[in-house]
């Protein structure tokens, strides 16, 4: 394994100065030939997360079409030159050759790819609209469509460092910094936020993943120290795993538990409504022995005194013969 790459960039519908735009991005991301000239064999990528790519760039197109800014006191749409889209490129560390001498290469690919959709759900919520994986270079990597939901349609507030930099410029401006100097403060807020955004990603994947957060070339490690640290990395990527199957298993015992606490609880419950509609019953058996004893009471009664009028009858009878 090697050492994590994510990248993170927005573009407006106006091309930048190397001629990308949103529809560009889109294309690139596609495979379309024209903005892919980078790739020897394109192929169609594989869409993973959210709506097919032709669609998320059929509602970007909708929604900057008719996306309104204030300015003065009156809406108006919004600039060609407004960044609307952002977009996220992360790399796989293996090659597709690496992983095919990798009797777990398949699954630490499937491993890392849903830490990542897992992570920028995270980031980006319902605004994550795609994720492609691209299968046509060296690496596999992953390439993320976000849409900005705000009314104006503004994606550099999807990204943390020129996020970080506003604020930072106008805290400094605010507090009587003169332009260049606010500037300067703004950039080290952009940097601190790219560091604390990677440093995320790295926590939620790349150490998982075994990844280190640098590479060797940038802090200039020897390649014994590199090895090392590439050891160091896989070992912990594995008690990283460890720790979260044994964490799933005591959960899984605990909702175990729970659902055995339930359902005992159920049955406690069943029993004492079993009990009252006993009792219940029997309140009505002895009110219906009570009832019935009552009407043999009445009945007898009953009988004496049609015995007792019968023979009052009869004697006048015997009397007259």
């Amino acid at each position: 394994m090697g050492y994590q790459f994510i990248h993170l960039e927005t573009f407006s519908r106006e091309p930048d100065k190397h001629g990308r735009s949103t529809s560009f991005v889109v294309d690139e991301a596609y495979r379309c030939l024209h903005a892919c000239q980078h790739v020897a064999v394109p192929m169609a990528p594989t869409l993973v997360y959210g709506a097919p790519l032709a669609d998320s760039r059929e509602v970007h197109d909708a929604k900057a079409a008719t996306a309104m800014t204030e300015a003065a006191g009156k809406a108006r749409k919004i600039r060609q030159d407004q960044h609307t889209l952002a977009t996220v490129v992360t790399s796989y560390p293996m090659t597709w050759e690496q992983m095919q001498g990798d009797a777990n290469g398949a699954d630490l690919l499937k491993d890392w790819q849903a830490r990542t959709v897992a992570w920028l759900r995270n980031q980006f919520g319902g605004q994550l609209a795609s994720v492609v994986m691209h299968t046509d270079e060296a690496h596999p990597h992953l390439h993320a469509i976000v849409l900005p939901d705000d009314p104006e349609m503004r994606a550099k507030r999807l990204h943390p460092g020129w996020t970080a930099k506003d604020a930072a410029v106008r805290v400094a401006k605010g507090g009587g910094t003169d332009g260049k100097a606010a500037n300067a403060v703004g950039d080290r807020a952009y940097k601190e936020a790219m560091r604390a955004w990677q440093d995320s990603y790295w926590h939620a994947v790349g150490l998982p993943c075994g990844l280190a957060r640098l590479g060797p070339q940038k802090r200039r490690l020897t390649r014994v120290a590199w090895q090392t640290e590439q050891a160091a990395a896989r070992t912990t990527a594995e008690l990283v795993r460890h720790a979260e199957a044994a964490s799933v298993t005591v959960q899984a015992a605990t909702n175990r538990e729970a659902m055995a606490e339930a359902a005992a609880m159920k049955s406690r419950v069943a029993i004492a409504e079993a009990k009252r509609a006993m009792a219940d019953a029997k309140v009505a058996a002895d009110a219906a022995d009570a009832i019935k004893v009552q009407a043999k009471k009445e009945a007898r009664a009953i009988l004496t005194d049609a015995r007792h009028s019968a023979r009052q009858v009869a004697a006048p009878m015997e009397c007259i013969q």
